[in-house]
C-alpha cells in the first residue's frame, strides 16, 4: 500500500509543476520604453485657464531620434506655445522642422503638435533614462472633454562605437486627456435658485410668526 502511494508522487509533482509553468505570469528581462502624456488627465478650472503638459519618455537607452505628434480637439483646447526641455536641448543638434522657434510645430486649424529630433551631438553620450521631451502650453477655450491622443512616428537608438548603428526602440504608448469644466456648472444653477428660494421664504415666515407673537403679547 505504502509502495503504491509512492509510485503516485512523481506523476503528481509533475502535474503540479506543469500548472505553475501554464498559469506563472510572463517575466521581461528589461521594461518596456514609454513614451506619455504627463499628467495623463488634466482638469481646466475655467476657460481662458492656461497649463501646460510634457511629452516624456522613460527607461530609454542611447536615445538618438524621436518624432511624435499629439492630437487635440481645437474647439476646446488651442496649443499656445512649445518650450524645448533639458531633453531636447543637451542630447539633440537636429531639431525639426527648421528653423526652431517657440511656434514652430503647432498646427492650430489641424488641431496637433508636431515635434521631431535627431542625432546626439556627442553619439558616444546618448540620452538614456527618462525625462521630458517637450513642453507644451494650452489655453482652454469652451467647455468639454478632449483626449490628447499621442502618436510616436519613430523612436530610435544608436549603438557604441566602432558600429553607431541606429535602430528603433520598442516602445508602449500613454495618451492624455483634459476636461475643462465650467466656472459654474449649469446642472446646478435650479437646484440652488430653489434652495435659496425655500430657505427664504422659510426666513420671512420665521420672522413673520416672530411679529405676529411679539403683537399678541403686546395686547
Amino acid at each position: 500500500m505504502i509502495g503504491k502511494n509512492l509510485l503516485s508522487i512523481p506523476p503528481i509533482l509533475l502535474l503540479i509543476a506543469s500548472m505553475t509553468l501554464v498559469f506563472a505570469p510572463p517575466v521581461r528581462a528589461t521594461a518596456w520604453t514609454t513614451v506619455y502624456v504627463d499628467p495623463a488627465e488634466y482638469s481646466a478650472p475655467s476657460i481662458g485657464h492656461n497649463f501646460t503638459v510634457d511629452v516624456s519618455i522613460n527607461n530609454v537607452s542611447r536615445l538618438v531620434g524621436w518624432q511624435f505628434r499629439v492630437d487635440y480637439n481645437n474647439t476646446l483646447l488651442q496649443a499656445t506655445w512649445t518650450s524645448l526641455t533639458t531633453v531636447s536641448l543637451q542630447y539633440s543638434n537636429n531639431l525639426l522642422p527648421f528653423p526652431w522657434n517657440a511656434t514652430k510645430g503647432i498646427n492650430h486649424p489641424a488641431g496637433y503638435v508636431a515635434f521631431a529630433a535627431t542625432y546626439p551631438n556627442d553619439p558616444d553620450n546618448p540620452f538614456s533614462g527618462s525625462g521630458s521631451l517637450l513642453k507644451i502650453n494650452f489655453t482652454a477655450t469652451a467647455e468639454g472633454n478632449t483626449s490628447l491622443t499621442l502618436t510616436v512616428q519613430a523612436l530610435d537608438s544608436i549603438s557604441p562605437y566602432p558600429d553607431y548603428t541606429i535602430t528603433s526602440i520598442e516602445y508602449t504608448i500613454q495618451s492624455g486627456s483634459v476636461t475643462v469644466i465650467p466656472e459654474f456648472p449649469t446642472i446646478l444653477i435650479m437646484p440652488l435658485l430653489l434652495i435659496t428660494t425655500l430657505a427664504a421664504a422659510f426666513l420671512g415666515k420665521m420672522v413673520w410668526s416672530r411679529k405676529r407673537k411679539d403683537a399678541l403679547i403686546s395686547e
